[in-house]
């Protein structure tokens, strides 16, 4: 185990103030730092960010047909399908004609 670096009293603390507890940095590890929590984001440990985030999830978002640059999107989409559909047909019937040719 090798000694860490700073001092934990020295650590940023969670900005959360149910928790407050002592951040160790990046890509260290629990037992150079004990008693300390893995870093979250916003000032906040992983354990206080990952129970706000499933407590708040970012909504999704949903296709507006109604917005033109979404329907013309959707109508690109739709015959990029198209074509590979057509594109599989084409190669699935040459496969055909060369197993009744063989």
């Amino acid at each position: 185990m090798a000694k860490p670096l700073i001092s934990i009293s020295d650590l940023r603390k969670c900005v959360n103030d149910d928790c407050k507890m002592p951040i160790r940095p990046e890509r260290s590890t629990i037992e150079e730092y004990p008693g300390t929590c893995a870093r979250g984001a916003g000032g906040e440990c992983g354990t206080c960010y990952q129970k706000k985030r499933r407590r708040n999830p970012k909504p999704k978002q949903e296709l507006v047909i109604a917005d033109p640059k979404a329907l013309a999107n959707k109508r690109n989409l739709d015959a990029f399908l198209k074509q590979i559909h057509a594109t599989r047909q084409r190669v699935e019937r040459r496969q055909k004609i060369r197993m009744v040719t063989r």
